[in-house]
Order: C-alpha cells, then sequence, then structure tokens
C-alpha cells in the first residue's frame, strides 16, 4: 500500500494534479477504458498552430476542462497527417447546454477535421456512477425554439410567431434502457406532463445507495418517492436540476435552488448572466452571478458582474445598457448591479458558479465593489 500511495505521489506530480483528481479522473480511465489516457492543460484549447500527428499516434483519450468536462474519443492517426483529423466525437456535461457554445467550439475546432455535429450532450453526476443520459453520434445535438415566456412559467412550446421572443435548449441526450428518468414537480411529488418543467429524478443500477455515514442527506437526497407512486419502496435520487422531456430526450434549464421568482416568474440566472454579459467586451463571460433580492417593491433580481474597466462614467454606461437591455429583453427590472474586479466571482474546481457563496462574498465586504447602481432599496441585505 505504501508503495502504490508512492506511485500515485510520484504520478501526480508529474502531472500537476491532486490524487483525487488523478484516481478518479486520469487512472480510473484508463482501467475502465483499456486504452492509453491523456490529459491537456486549458492552454490548449488556446492553441492555433497544427498538432503533430506523432503526438497522437494511437487510440486516445482526449480530456480538456472547459466549462466542465469535455471528453472526446480519438480514432488512430496516420503518421503523416498533421494535424490529424482523428476527433470522433466529443461529449459536453455543461447544466444546461447552450446552443451558441457548441457552434463556437465546432467552429474554433473545424480547422482541425472535427466535423459539426460530433459534439453531443450527455448529462450525468456523481451520485449515478456519472452517467444518467446520453446522445448517439449519428444524431448529433438537438436543438428546439422555445418560447420564452412560456418556459418561464414552466412550459416547453414554439414560439407563437416569428416576432415572439426564443430562447434555444440543447438536448442532454436521450434515456439508457436501465436508466430511468421522472420530472417531478418538487413541492406536490408529483408527475408532470412531457414538455412540463420540473426536477429531475433518476433511479437505475447505477446509482448510489447514498452518502457515506451521512443518514440525514441520503434520506433526503436518495430516498424521494412519488406521490403517484404505488410502490412507496421505490426510491428515486433527486438531482436538483431542472428539466423536462421532449420524445424521451432530456433537456436540461437549470438549478432548482438558483431559480428566480419575480411576481409568479420564473426566470434562470444564467439566461439574465448571459444577457449581461453579451453587450459589452469588458463585461466578463461566464464570470458573473444573478441572484434573487427582497426591496420595499417585492421580489426583485440582483446581478454581480466582473469587469475590466474602473472608468466611473464607463460603468455608469455599461450599468445603463445592462438595465434596459434586460428589461427588454426579460421583463424584469435589476433592482441592483455590483461591478466588482476580475477574479472576484466565486467558482468551483470544475468550473461552475458560486452563486450563493458569491453573494453572501458581498455582503460580508470580501468583494471589493467597483460601483454600485440601484433603483429600488434592498430589504433584509
Amino acid at each position: 500500500m505504501r508503495r502504490f500511495s508512492l506511485i500515485v505521489a510520484a504520478l501526480c506530480f508529474l502531472s500537476a494534479c491532486s490524487p483525487r483528481d488523478f484516481l478518479t479522473r486520469r487512472l480510473a480511465a484508463a482501467l475502465i477504458a483499456g486504452s492509453d489516457t491523456f490529459t491537456v492543460p486549458q492552454q490548449f484549447l488556446l492553441h492555433t498552430g497544427p498538432v503533430s500527428s506523432k503526438e497522437f499516434s494511437s487510440p486516445q483519450y482526449l480530456v480538456l476542462q472547459h466549462r466542465g468536462w469535455v471528453i472526446g474519443s480519438a480514432t488512430t492517426c496516420p503518421a503523416d497527417v498533421a494535424p490529424p483529423p482523428c476527433w470522433e466525437v466529443a461529449f459536453n456535461g455543461s447544466e444546461p447546454l447552450r446552443a451558441n457554445t457548441i457552434r463556437r467550439f465546432e467552429s474554433c475546432f473545424a480547422r482541425t477535421g472535427f466535423r459539426a455535429g460530433h459534439l453531443v450532450g450527455c448529462y450525468g453526476l456523481a451520485e449515478t456512477s456519472l452517467l444518467a443520459t446520453g446522445a448517439h453520434l449519428d444524431h448529433g445535438p438537438r436543438f428546439l425554439k422555445v418560447d420564452r415566456d412560456q418556459l418561464m412559467q414552466g412550459q416547453m412550446k414554439p414560439p407563437a410567431s416569428s416576432e415572439s421572443e426564443f430562447v434555444e435548449v440543447v438536448s442532454s441526450g436521450s434515456v439508457p434502457p436501465e436508466q430511468e428518468v421522472r420530472i417531478v414537480d418538487p413541492v406536490t411529488r408529483m408527475l408532470v406532463g412531457e414538455g412540463e418543467v420540473g426536477e429531475i429524478w433518476l433511479q437505475g443500477p447505477s446509482t448510489a445507495h447514498g452518502y457515506w455515514k451521512d443518514e440525514e442527506n441520503t434520506k433526503e437526497i436518495f430516498g424521494a418517492t412519488l406521490a403517484s407512486e404505488n410502490m412507496p419502496t421505490r426510491n428515486y435520487l433527486r438531482t436538483g436540476d431542472l428539466g423536462f422531456l421532449q420524445d424521451s430526450e432530456l433537456f436540461v434549464t437549470g438549478r432548482l435552488k438558483d431559480l428566480l421568482i419575480v411576481r409568479g416568474r420564473n426566470f434562470h440566472p444564467q439566461d439574465i448572466e448571459e444577457t449581461a454579459q453579451q453587450l459589452n467586451s469588458r463585461l466578463r463571460p461566464r464570470r458573473g452571478v444573478a441572484f434573487a433580492v427582497e426591496t420595499a417593491e417585492g421580489e426583485s433580481i440582483g446581478l454581480i458582474q466582473e469587469t475590466t474597466t474602473k472608468e466611473q462614467q464607463e460603468l455608469e454606461y455599461l450599468a445603463r445598457i445592462v438595465r434596459q437591455t434586460v428589461l427588454e429583453q426579460m421583463q424584469v427590472v435589476l433592482a441592483v448591479i455590483y461591478f466588482v474586479t476580475p477574479r472576484s466571482v466565486l467558482m468551483t474546481s470544475s468550473g461552475k458558479l458560486r452563486r450563493q457563496a458569491t453573494r453572501e462574498a458581498l455582503a460580508s465586504g470580501r468583494i471589493h465593489v467597483l460601483f454600485e447602481d440601484k433603483v429600488f432599496e434592498l430589504q433584509n441585505q
């Protein structure tokens, strides 16, 4: 055991990763797949020159970390081809998937021979031994245009007309035969119909039995039962994710705990954040969090956004266009906007936004605010 520990420690040092990362993401891939493995740093995504085929002369698994894990399977590359057109498929497990992200990725890697439609969606979590749904390569990613207002009400409906506001949602793949995916009203624990948004519940042979020595969370997360279920002993895993099923394909729309409710309308924070960040290059992409606030006028939404400028006039202008655009596109007023310095927004080790933690850090004064723009007086902040 001591010799094995020393070997793992040495390999971790050489590959610049933690023991947990090495064992769960790198060594496990080799053992399960039965193939050689390699990982690359995030700088790979910024590489613009040709890639020598000598480096990829045998079947490999390519693991990239970019807004979550993207795992791609590569076939054998001929020794005289550079760049090698050998990357066959990549899987995107983001929650939710973004149509623009998929198109940008495909465009970026098209020069390497990566084909459009070969970045496919999947969904999973550690509690289900990773995979819950996945897409077939021959199907490619499925995109749906959904009426924005109807989606805010928890319904998947196509736009009523060409002038209707819509959002584009992307499938996370179909449900495997041995896996069971249920969409459930998180309050009533009743099943919802196809195309209706609810909490994603899972059950299958790969689902864990619970958390190690944590009976309270095990009962809450792994012991969910349907109110309409005839067999009360049938337990489901509550994922905390929101989504809907359409033609046996899963579409993830957001996180239950992150959902913002203003005057009976549901808003996903990532929609607010992306709407703001697309307006100006000074607003750092994927470095902002929207959150619920209480005002004298009732429920509202606040935004913490990283920016690369400190000029007050420019910050005033940015706040004005952000609030105006969110109002026009989302029909909701941002009660407060905080512009903060880069690297202020907190994230997990896998690149996910820590919205609640960022809000708490701001409230406790641990985040330096460059500019604050408030239209309503906040309560209980």
